[in-house]
């Protein structure tokens, strides 16, 4: 093994050789990286500069999973929908807030996470959707 893996960009300081075609469209051809390396402060301008030349990091965010990857079957009740801003961002059951309510009918579910950190805990979520005077 030579201590790279194909993440489908390329993370090197030289401009990325692109595999031909039309300039309009993205290039499909695979490549390879290495582990993260360190830049120096100084020269972290003009990497970023080469990479936005040659679009690795259009390439870099097209890499990066998509899709569910976890239950959010709170989210999904039919009573929580309408408190969900986008179809597509859903709350985790595994790591959702649980709002406090004072009535058993009311539903705790808002559509955000905690996000464990090593040294503090995150509340993550996107901005309030005021459905009635109750949220």
């Amino acid at each position: 093994m030579d201590g790279t893996k194909n993440t489908g960009y390329d993370n090197s300081l030289d401009d990325v050789e692109r595999g031909g075609g039309d300039d309009d469209e993205p290039d499909e051809t695979p490549r390879t990286i290495t582990e993260p390396t360190e830049i120096v402060c100084a020269e972290m301008k003009a990497y970023n500069e080469r990479r936005m030349k040659s679009d690795q990091f259009y390439h870099e965010f097209m890499c990066l999973p998509t899709g569910s990857h976890g239950k959010h079957s709170y989210s999904s009740m039919k009573v929580n929908v309408s408190k969900n801003r986008f179809a597509s961002i859903l709350a985790f059951d595994h790591s959702r807030v649980k709002l406090h309510t004072d009535h058993q009918n009311e539903s705790d579910y808002i559509n955000a996470n905690y996000i464990d950190a090593s040294i503090q805990a995150y509340l993550s979520k996107y901005s309030n959707i005021f459905i009635n005077e109750k949220n």
